[in-house]
């Protein structure tokens, strides 16, 4: 029994050390390799198995802690054309990195019978047509319009055309065209508090006034 003390408080103090030498390692790893990671990085390539390297990394598909900066891109894979660009991120932000890589000519039926890179297509290409349709609606007129109010006598309407040209339709609610006249004055001062340039805008008119 006397022999057992000694050997049990021995394997308290390595095992002690050895959790001090891991924390500091771990702490070392930290502040050294982990912290300058502030940004982050969301990549969705198809196909998965492609090479994706970003600056001098290669990564796979998934959401990656990145330091900020300008990365240069390269992604490839045999059989299909490859991606060269540049992504920059930045401190607490998350940037996308969406591709679906184009088949060559010998590789045509190739997302036909994979599905999950296929899937990843697919995710790329959803992505790609809700950013295209966000840049459309950029134009400040959106985010104030539409507006509806009876009680002030006018409904704004902004509208894309096929050249996707933004038009605004103002309808004045009233038969009475001297009220009418008041009515989009007062729609177009309305504008003019949300700091609209009415004059970059194609504007309707529409209203029973008018019409009658």
């Amino acid at each position: 029994m006397a022999d057992k003390k000694p050997n049990t408080k021995r394997t308290i103090i390595i095992a002690v050390a050895v959790f001090v030498a891991i924390a500091i390692i771990f702490s070392v790893y930290w502040v050294v390799i982990e912290s300058p990671k502030t940004a982050t990085i969301d990549i969705v390539v198809a196909p998965v198995s492609a090479d994706v390297k970003v600056g001098n990394v290669r990564f796979n598909n998934g959401k990656h802690r990145i330091e900020p900066g300008t990365y240069d891109v390269g992604i490839t894979k045999e059989g299909f054309g490859g991606y060269t660009g540049s992504i920059t991120v930045e401190a607490g932000g998350t940037e996308k990195l969406y591709v679906c890589l184009q088949k060559d000519e010998n590789n045509t039926d190739y997302y036909s019978s994979h599905q999950e890179d296929a899937d990843a297509c697919w995710q790329v290409e959803e992505y790609n047509f809700e950013k295209l349709e966000g840049e459309k609606y950029k134009d400040p007129i959106f985010r104030v319009s539409p507006f509806h109010s009876y009680s002030r006598g006018f409904y704004i309407d902004p509208y894309l055309d096929d050249d996707d040209q933004v038009h605004i339709k103002i309808t004045l609610v009233t038969c009475i065209p001297a009220r009418a006249e008041g009515l989009k004055q007062n729609a177009l001062e309305w504008l003019s508090e949300k700091e609209i340039d009415i004059n970059k805008y194609k504007v309707e008119y529409s209203s029973c006034a008018y019409d009658s």
